[in-house]
């Protein structure tokens, strides 16, 4: 993700919206919770992306001046129903 984003990152945040609706329906109040703090990232990680490019800055370095922690390790997985199905009848 730092100088590379594959995808379309306005897409990619109304995905995690449709995510959001779909984890209200978890009833484990842990694993929901899980999923609430994994979205966040996500969307946080999104949304610093279309920040900095707005604003021409690096965004390892958007990420530090924002007080964010980044590791160029860190990947960012969106999943779309047709995988998410594949998955749960593969799997």
């Amino acid at each position: 993700m730092p100088e590379a984003y594959l995808g379309d990152p306005e897409r990619d945040l109304l995905l995690i919206e449709e995510a959001d609706i779909l984890t209200a329906a978890v009833l484990d109040p842990q694993q929901k919770r899980r999923l609430d703090n994994e979205l966040q990232a996500a969307r946080q990680l999104v949304e610093d992306w279309i920040e900095s490019r707005a604003a021409n800055v690096d965004f390892t370095a958007w990420r530090r001046r924002q007080g964010r922690p980044f590791s160029p390790d860190s990947r960012l997985h969106i999943r779309t129903k047709e995988v998410v199905e594949m998955i749960r009848t593969d799997g």
